[in-house]
């Protein structure tokens, strides 16, 4: 339901309640719904992070290519 909310939302007008809700996902074990909300803002630097923190080494390798 968050991730409906979420994806609703301007990026223009409500990027910090976009990077909440991708904090709440990343909190949450949600990798996914977090990447999401990540690339909807275009933040690059915060992906690789949850990348990095999730252990997700192929979507990092494939990022930073």
């Amino acid at each position: 339901m968050i991730m409906d909310i979420c994806k609703n939302l301007d990026k223009t007008k409500n990027t910090p309640e976009i990077e909440l809700c991708a904090t709440y996902f990343k909190k949450a074990g949600h990798h996914t719904f977090a990447k999401q909300a990540y690339l909807r803002l275009g933040d690059i630097k915060a992906l690789m992070k949850l990348h990095v923190d999730c252990q997700k080494w192929d979507e990092a390798q494939m990022l930073a290519s």
